[in-house]
């Protein structure tokens, strides 16, 4: 019988400890946006406008300053307001564009980062990464 309680209680043990307290990271859905491209996320527009200034330091060069990019967007909420915002994009770092219908738009990158290898017939369109985060 106390055989029968130890394996018991080491079975249950190797159970509980067999669990991890690790979180599960949620998938984020990245949207692709491309220049003078409207698309309708979670009841929000958001219009890729232009892009005012693109002076990111190339692949292949070496810079004494990254640079920057700069793009204007229209955000648009369901109630028909429209707000156009300048993003700067810095450093690689994400741009938070604000909260809008309670989801707040981070705008991840502006595609592609320029190369001095590729010629300007070789280079594709531009185009926004973003996503919207529940807030």
């Amino acid at each position: 019988m106390k055989q029968v309680l130890i394996i018991f209680t080491l079975l249950v043990s190797i159970t509980l400890f067999a669990q991890t307290g690790k979180p599960i990271d949620v998938p984020q859905i990245v949207v692709k946006v491309g220049l003078d491209q409207t698309i309708d996320l979670d009841g929000t527009s958001i219009t890729f406008l232009k892009v005012i200034e693109d002076s990111r330091c190339p692949n292949g060069v070496d810079c004494i300053w990254a640079g920057e990019a700069k793009v204007l967007v229209r955000i648009g909420s369901v109630d028909g307001e429209a707000v156009e915002k300048t993003l700067t994009f810095k450093n690689g770092m994400s741009v938070i564009a604000g909260l809008f219908n309670n989801k707040e738009l981070q705008f991840l990158q502006l595609t592609p980062y320029p190369d001095a290898n590729i010629s300007e017939a070789e280079k594709k369109p531009y185009t926004l990464l973003l996503r919207s985060i529940e807030k």
